[in-house]
């Protein structure tokens, strides 16, 4: 029994043939054809150890004005279909894609991996920032993506805002796991507003409905429908739609096996498929019966259909070349200082909003920080009658080192693990946002380098404020907040390059053990460095904590009774500081450039 569709009251686009939405957009602007022909796709299948064909002669146009959706069972290739039109593929990558067969806009062929900026394309997964609001968003795509004279970009967000139906939720955020944002629905049309606010004459979607109930959804659809009303083309995928929202698009691509069995508007399916011997009873959903009827079929079932629209009068033939005409410009970047500015403000905002993991941050140090100090209390006074609590008979070097040691732990692990847990979410919007063409990988990590810097200076301050008087510390307090800083820099480097490599937060986790735990091994604190094997000796290099260690024992033991001679004992040499330091310092660069060119890797192999 199909499910009523939601009542005009429900939806921000109350009657899409009559209310004019999308005012920016000119529609007597000349939109672009888009159609392939003989397409076919295949990758390279390192478990079957042979190529594996995705899609198959593959024919078929876009044109200016229609909402086409792409139905089929998983597995099908429908998204790949999608990504292939879009120019999130490319010939080659890490699967040794294959791509035969011609892409043409307005009659001209194109690579569709070198003209991708000219399409709109959104994610299934909603790559929003949880601390942002929907005006925020479309005010930053708009920013980077607009030239100053294409728009009054206020009067274009807030058209796009009342057009997508997130009038009344434009200054709430997002949200995510652990802020209470707006629902799913209006955050997947967030994410259509920031592929729209170039005003794209295609756009793609893959699975625009996905996650959403059936008010949503419909709401969804008809918007795109009215987007395309202004003479503009919607593509997307689509999985199971209702009977109501399944009406609302022009033409219907169904895919079996990478091979299109039917290709054509919803309302000639029946009669097409009655022609085959294939009866769609009255009181059925169209797409419901051409999915079922496909993943119930067996292979030569299948093969038929494919063959039977092959051989259909109903195909709809392309345009003729001499459609031809010139191809629009692809935009470029705004700039690398723009781009820097408004990713250090966006920076910012996001950082004194997430009041959770601002709030665990601080809380956690100032906790650990108060436990260390009991714990140690009065530990670095060479006073024996310092210290009230306990009854010590004399000054323990030993114990006053070790009390440096938990701070410089302390400071290693109190800035990893939030860029650990915070960055591998963040991640796919990087992901979506480059892969538009937003912004480079540079900009990106200098404006994340600038707004994460003051965090670490205070929160090693807030580390030296409890500890240094209260553990009796003598070394220059100024210097002390230094070391610890730089162990804090050199720690978030070092978690910032896992979060680029690893793929989600619990991957992430998992391998801060393995990354964090062997630096106390090669800080010297258990074993000499003389007696570690030569070939695995080299990894003090890259410790943060055994540099950042070495300056903090020179600043804290140079001048105390029995300094020296520990600072001799732990190869710590007093005019070495500045190597130290050097270290530190090139642990903190080349950790994050390493990252930055692995995530740029990644944003370049997104799709293959």
């Amino acid at each position: 029994m199909a499910v009523p569709a939601p009542s005009p009251s429900d939806s921000p686009v109350k009657n899409p043939s009559k209310v004019k939405v999308f005012s920016f957009i000119d529609n007597t602007k000349e939109a672009e054809t888009l159609s392939w022909d003989d397409l076919s796709f295949s990758v390279y299948a390192k478990q079957m150890k042979q190529r594996k064909q995705i899609l198959r002669n593959i024919t078929g146009e876009l044109r200016p004005g229609e909402l086409t959706c792409i139905l089929g069972p998983s597995g099908s290739g429908k998204t790949s279909f999608l990504n292939l039109l879009a120019g999130r593929v490319r010939k080659g990558g890490k699967n040794s894609a294959e791509i035969t067969g011609q892409v043409r806009v307005n009659g001209t062929p194109v690579e569709p991996h070198a003209f991708q900026q000219l399409f709109g394309y959104v994610m299934q997964d909603d790559a929003l920032l949880g601390t942002m609001t929907p005006r925020e968003i479309l005010k930053f795509s708009a920013k980077l993506r607009l030239t100053d004279g294409d728009h009054d970009k206020d009067d274009l967000i807030q058209d796009l805002l009342v057009s997508l139906g997130l009038k009344k939720c434009a200054d709430t955020m997002v949200g995510n796991e652990l802020i209470k944002g707006i629902s799913g629905g209006e955050r997947k049309r967030t994410a259509v507003g920031a592929e729209l606010i170039t005003n794209p004459n295609i756009t793609f979607l893959d699975e625009p409905t996905s996650g959403l109930d059936t008010g949503a959804a419909y709401t969804t659809i008809a918007i795109l429908q009215q987007l395309t009303r202004q003479n503009r083309s919607v593509m997307c995928t689509i999985h199971q739609p209702s009977s109501e929202i399944f009406q609302l698009f022009d033409q219907a691509i169904f895919i079996v096996a990478g091979q299109v069995v039917f290709h054509g508007p919803p309302a000639g399916i029946r009669d097409h498929f009655a022609s085959l011997n294939k009866i769609c009873p009255q009181d059925y959903n169209p797409a419901d019966f051409v999915m079922f009827m496909t993943q119930m079929g067996t292979d030569e079932e299948n093969l038929s259909l494919v063959e039977g629209w092959t051989k259909s009068p109903a195909r709809r033939p392309l345009n003729p070349v001499a459609d031809k005409h010139s191809l629009p410009s692809i935009p470029g970047r705004k700039g690398f200082c723009l781009e820097l500015v408004e990713l250090s403000k966006r920076e910012v905002v996001k950082t004194l909003r997430d009041k959770a993991t601002l709030g665990a941050r601080f809380g956690s140090t100032i906790f650990l920080m108060v436990l260390y100090a009991i714990v140690f209390f009065r530990i670095g006074s060479p006073d024996v009658d310092d210290n009230p609590f306990v009854d010590r008979e004399s000054y323990d070097i030993q114990s006053h080192s070790g009390a440096l040691t938990t701070l410089g732990i302390a400071a290693m692990f109190g800035s990893a693990q939030p860029l650990l847990l915070t960055f591998s979410v963040e991640r796919p919007v990087f992901m979506r946002e480059k892969a538009s063409n937003m912004y480079g990988s540079s900009p990106y990590f200098l404006s994340k380098t600038a707004v994460e810097l003051p965090l670490l200076i205070l929160q090693n301050l807030v580390i030296w404020l409890i500890s240094y008087w209260l553990m009796g510390l003598q070394g220059n307090f100024v210097a002390a907040w230094g070391a610890t800083t730089l162990i804090s820099m050199g720690a978030a480097s070092t978690a910032l390059m896992v979060g680029c490599m690893v793929s989600d937060a619990k991957q992430a986790m998992e391998a801060a053990p393995a990354l964090f735990v062997p630096q106390i091994l090669f800080a010297g604190f258990f074993i000499k460095m003389d007696l570690i094997p030569a070939f695995v000796r080299w990894l003090q290099y890259i410790c943060p904590l055994k540099w950042g260690m070495n300056l903090l024992l020179l600043i804290e033991f140079n001048d105390v009774q029995g300094g020296p001679e520990m600072l001799e004992a732990n190869d710590i040499n007093e005019d070495d500081w500045w190597i130290y330091l050097l270290v530190l310092l090139v642990i903190f660069v080349g950790f994050r450039i390493l990252g930055m060119i692995a995530l740029s890797r990644k944003a370049k192999a997104l799709y293959n």
